[in-house]
């Protein structure tokens, strides 16, 4: 063969062996994108076709290098090794179907909870993995399902079948977006900040430190809060039932709460026992803007407006709070 064309037939290999496998970056990150995953697989331990399966055999960091078209009711990527870290690289992990839209194409998504965007073989097992830097988009499942330890650090979800981010305990999610999913927004516990819930059935369901969030247009409630929670600082406008509720001993703080409900018992805030509320904002709730179940809680320094049915109902009161234009109770 002459020299040239055997030249170019090594080239030629090469090439089409890069573009169809993952390859490792100069930084030793393995590459993965949509051709290996439909034709031979992106890592060792990764067969062809959806889920990309990332068992730890080849690594535990991944970067993505295209967008991911995934099958209905198929998972995209799933993580079966602890430590594990997945940039996405500013690509979307998506259905491979037409989104529902006026002159759109025939064949539509299904969000019916099967196929998640990113999920580990084990939401208890697996733990630490790490997710950041893109999108999941009209999966019929969770948009990104992950155990205990976990790190989800801008992330977008959108329009999912079910939850939108769920992680297990002692997580950190930060600077996301959730929008328009079935289930719940943001579902865990840890330390959730500076994100943005709209449009899903409860915007963040949280146990630990929920701060500096904003969360809008939920169908039930806008922060829902295990006990122990601290709630400072978040922004909560237009929930269909109550605006922050907690189950019991969670410190309610420096919050903004708007138009929570139109019926009697839509509250702005709500807490079952020993909350102590201080310095919220609260204005157009359906029923009471506070609502304290027990008689241990206490609330100090709150401003409360145009709410339905009265201002603040039970707990102690600390003083220095504000009823529409008057101090109160």
């Amino acid at each position: 063969m002459p020299r040239i064309a055997a030249s170019a037939l090594v080239i030629q290999l090469a090439t089409t062996a890069l573009l169809a496998g993952g390859a490792a970056a100069s930084d030793g990150v393995l590459e993965l994108n949509h051709a290996c995953a439909t034709t031979t697989g992106c890592v060792s331990g990764d067969a062809p076709g959806y889920p990309i399966t990332l068992d730890g055999a080849a690594g535990r960091s991944y970067r993505l290098t295209s967008d991911l078209r995934v099958p209905m009711a198929t998972h995209g990527i799933v993580i079966g090794h602890s430590g594990t870290t997945l940039d996405l690289g500013g690509f979307t992990i998506a259905q491979a179907c037409t989104w529902p839209s006026p002159g759109g194409g025939t064949q539509f998504c299904l969000r019916n909870g099967e196929g998640d965007g990113i999920r580990t073989t084990s939401n208890v097992a697996i733990e630490g993995v790490q997710v950041r830097h893109g999108t999941v988009h009209f999966m019929g499942g969770k948009g990104v399902f992950l155990g205990p330890e976990s790190i989800v650090d801008s992330v977008v979800v959108r329009e999912s079948g079910d939850d939108g981010i769920y992680v297990g305990t002692a997580s950190v999610v930060t600077d996301c977006i959730v929008e328009e999913n079935d289930g719940w927004g943001v579902f865990g516990g840890g330390t959730l900040t500076r994100s943005t819930a709209r449009g899903n059935t409860t915007g963040l369901h949280w146990q630990g430190t929920i701060s500096h969030n904003q969360v809008s247009q939920s169908a039930i409630y806008g922060i829902q809060a295990s006990s122990g929670s601290v709630i400072t600082h978040n922004s909560v406008t237009s929930s269909d039932t109550a605006g922050i509720n907690c189950n019991r001993d969670c410190r309610i703080a420096d919050n903004a709460v708007r138009s929570s409900g139109t019926g009697s018992t839509d509250y702005g805030i709500e807490c079952r026992g020993g909350c102590s509320v201080s310095d919220n904002m609260v204005q157009g709730s359906g029923g009471w803007g506070i609502k304290l179940w027990d008689p241990e809680a206490s609330y100090r320094g709150n401003t409360v407006s145009d709410s339905g049915v009265g201002s603040i109902d039970g707990g102690f009161d600390l003083g220095h709070n504000a009823c529409d234009g008057a101090l109160c109770p």
